[in-house]
């Protein structure tokens, strides 16, 4: 799938250890003794500037570090364990949002922009996990770990942040009569989100899939979101307990050799369930379509999340397990829904860069209204370069800038900003 931030997330997403893809172990001693190490470096700057703020400039210069180890398989049973430390360069000049899972913040960091990459380190995954190709080519992992499905709108692992959302969870992933069929599991426990702060949780996810080759698939998908903290579950929280309940298709459907389309499509509807008092009637709609040819793509695509109304008390959240990407906008003011709704139309497109091995660029539009009331958000503008060195693909560079303009001016869900990030990271 395109528009990933190309050479950066395919970076991050080779920091996992694929372990135990040899031979299996013959003993329990020779699983852990032939197991694997790894681990990636991570440096962030971050330069954000938000004029809704009385210090409108935060900078966040930060660091990452994860390593991990993962066991040889032996009777379909391995483990990982991955461990991770993100830490501030220099003076900490932003809202490192500490404050969702403390209460407190950095004093440098009062009255500036968040940014949502505190520091912090401990157990970012560790799990125990069977795996049999002759048993439905089924995978189940218990413990911490990163879990997905579809376009990560809903459930994501946030690999792009210095801190990843992740779960506490029972997963299973199955290919049960037809290996075009997936099957996805997971109960949910608790989550620890980006900022640090840990949601206990008692949540359910079921995803359906049914793919054809080179013409896409076709799938239906739930989420019973309930919280442990009854506090947070009742209608005091438009992300308290709500089912979200859906049905998606993507592509791309392969023309040739050269040329795709890419197309998606996903509805979906949200409501209260268990101790959640308020009345929660809310849509979703998202589209999109474009074409990629060889190495290059181009993409328009259209969102639309319902607001409170008449029907509805709550409007629709699609980031309560996550953080939503890409169609938040790169300068991340539209992570949350807005009490009126929100419409997102957006068109991307990138690709390699011809003559120079490794360069690739991504460029964005966004444009925000309400779903409601006939509110302008504002609209942003955003393009990045993404470098992969050519004598070591472990190593990569990445660099985004975006700048967006309030619409209908003082509304308070978007403002006038710009943000430059500039990332490298090296997995070995």
């Amino acid at each position: 799938r395109p528009a990933r931030l190309g050479a950066c997330l395919l970076a991050l997403a080779g920091g996992a250890a694929l372990h135990a893809a040899d031979e299996p172990a013959t003993t329990i001693t020779d699983a852990f003794a032939k197991g694997s190490f790894g681990g990636d470096l991570r440096y962030r700057l971050d330069d954000y500037k938000d004029d809704r703020f009385s210090k409108d400039t935060a900078v966040a210069s930060t660091f990452r570090t994860a390593l991990h180890y993962g066991t040889k398989a032996f009777h379909d049973v391995s483990g990982y364990v991955e461990l991770y430390d993100n830490a501030v360069i220099g003076n900490d000049l932003y809202n490192d949002t500490k404050l969702f899972s403390t209460g407190t913040s950095n004093t440098n960091g009062v009255n500036r922009p968040f940014i949502f990459d505190p520091p912090g380190r401990g157990v970012n995954e560790m799990y125990g996990k069977f795996a049999d190709k002759d048993l439905w080519d089924t995978t189940i992992k218990v413990g911490r770990q990163l879990f997905t499905i579809n376009d990560e709108v809903f459930i994501t692992a946030s690999r792009y942040r210095q801190n990843n959302n992740r779960f506490d969870a029972a997963t299973v992933e199955s290919h049960p009569l037809v290996p075009a069929l997936t099957v996805q599991y997971g109960y949910l426990w608790n989550n620890i989100d980006v900022s640090d702060a840990s949601n206990p949780l008692r949540t359910q996810v079921g995803n359906v899939k049914y793919s054809i080759k080179d013409v896409g698939s076709f799938g239906v998908y739930g989420i019973l979101l309930r919280f442990r903290d009854e506090s947070r579950a009742n209608a005091g929280f438009a992300s308290g307990d709500v089912a979200t309940e859906g049905i998606r298709l993507d592509g791309p459907f392969k023309i040739d050799d050269k040329w795709s389309v890419i197309y998606e499509a996903d509805l979906a509807q949200q409501k209260d369930t268990s101790i959640n008092t308020a009345h929660i009637d809310a849509k979703y709609l998202l589209v999109h379509a474009g074409l990629s040819y060889e190495q290059w793509y181009l993409s328009a695509g259209y969102r639309r999340q319902s607001g409170q109304s008449s029907s509805s008390d709550h409007q629709f959240e699609a980031s309560q397990l996550g953080y939503p990407w890409p169609w938040r906008g790169n300068t991340e003011q539209m992570v949350l829904t807005p009490v009126d709704g929100l419409k997102t139309i957006m068109v991307w497109g990138g690709g390699a860069i011809p003559q120079v091995d490794g360069l690739s660029f991504d460029v964005w539009y966004f444009k925000f209204d309400s779903e409601q009331n006939s509110i302008s958000y504002g609209s942003e503008y955003s393009a990045a370069l993404n470098y992969v060195m050519p004598f070591d693909k472990k190593w990569w560079l990445s660099g985004l800038i975006a700048k967006a303009k309030d619409g209908d001016q003082g509304n308070g869900d978007f403002g006038d900003s710009t943000r430059a990030v500039f990332m490298t990271g090296y997995s070995f």
